[in-house]
């Protein structure tokens, strides 16, 4: 008897699962627009009482779907840690904790979170100069204020601050300030920026 070609892929559950996965966190800031949504009188009802209604229903749906990850993301070897930063990671920012404006990236081995604080396209000023002098003026005293904010985060909460130049020449180096926290703690931290503007930057 002829057979077939041997086709054991054992991948192909694992992607399902990460497919799954992924879909979910989809899903999940599906959800969290509606909540935002709601709460700012754009969907919901005409009145308080539908809109507190709907806010309950989406958030418990929101609930479970965060659930629903945590058990999918232990089949993948993820832990409730490594589940919230491929939450945050989805949008970039810290918008699960209303503060999209604050950007932040993971670590390769994804141990780490870098928060920013500021980033400054230095090499792009050298090239072009700058067109306002009083805005560049502002926009310094500002990043030196959210700089001395994330050395004061840091310094107080044990963590790593960052004051980096990167770039291949002078004409493109780019300076970015902000803290390093390790992914155990980022809830904490996200939680105190949220809780407490010394700590917030202004972007």
């Amino acid at each position: 008897m002829k057979k077939g070609p041997f086709r054991f892929r054992p991948e192909v559950p694992n992607y399902e699962i990460k497919s799954l996965f992924n879909r979910l966190i989809g899903e999940y800031w599906g959800l969290v627009q509606e909540i935002r949504d709601i709460e700012k009188g754009r969907r919901g009802g005409s009145n308080d009482f539908e809109r507190q209604r709907m806010l309950a229903f989406v958030n418990k749906e929101k609930h479970r779907a965060h659930l629903k990850l945590l058990e999918i993301g232990k089949k993948l070897g993820l832990d409730k840690n490594d589940v919230l930063i491929r939450i945050l990671i989805r949008e970039g920012s810290l918008k699960e904790y209303d503060l999209p404006e604050i950007p932040i990236s993971i670590a390769e081995d994804g141990s780490s979170v870098d928060i920013f604080f500021g980033i400054d396209n230095t090499g792009l000023k050298d090239i072009y100069g700058v067109e306002d002098e009083e805005e560049e003026k502002r926009f310094q005293a500002e990043f030196e204020t959210n700089a001395r904010k994330a050395k004061d985060l840091a310094e107080k909460n044990g963590l790593l601050f960052f004051d980096h130049e990167e770039g291949l020449s002078t004409h493109d180096q780019t300076r970015s300030i902000g803290v390093t926290v390790p992914k155990e703690r980022l809830e904490e931290i996200a939680g105190l920026m949220r809780n407490n503007t010394k700590y917030r930057p202004q972007l």
